[in-house]
């Protein structure tokens, strides 16, 4: 592959479902990814009480780890796409977040769906 040995022993751990790997990618991007998610939610005062950066940052990682570990998953081969990777998903999940709150409700009694359902 060519690339850094550690992180294809990272990378290998992380496709194996080693807990020690997830957690040590966990450690390693949270609190960035987490600051780009609170950055971008700073444009929307009012819904800053109703979404939770650290929230985003869950369900973005929950999602990179399961994708990683899928046969025809992510295909990563740095840390810095690691990271782009991480943080798009979590952009994508910022903005459903933003458009399930922000959206006006229809005149019909009908409930918007949440956004971790579609």
């Amino acid at each position: 592959m060519g690339q850094d040995p550690w992180f294809e022993a990272f990378l290998i751990g992380l496709r194996s479902g080693d807990e020690e790997a997830a957690r040590e990618c966990h450690d390693r991007f949270r609190e960035a990814v987490i600051s780009q998610i609170a950055r971008r939610l700073a444009a929307y005062d009012r819904l800053q009480w109703r979404i939770d950066p650290a929230d985003i940052w869950q369900d973005a990682f929950t999602a990179l780890v399961i994708g990683i570990q899928q046969p025809r998953g992510f295909q990563i081969d740095s840390e810095r796409k690691l990271f782009n990777l991480l943080l798009t998903i979590a952009l994508n999940r910022l903005a459903r977040a933003i458009d399930y709150w922000h959206a006006p409700l229809a005149t019909s009694n009908a409930t918007p769906k949440p956004p971790w359902s579609r």
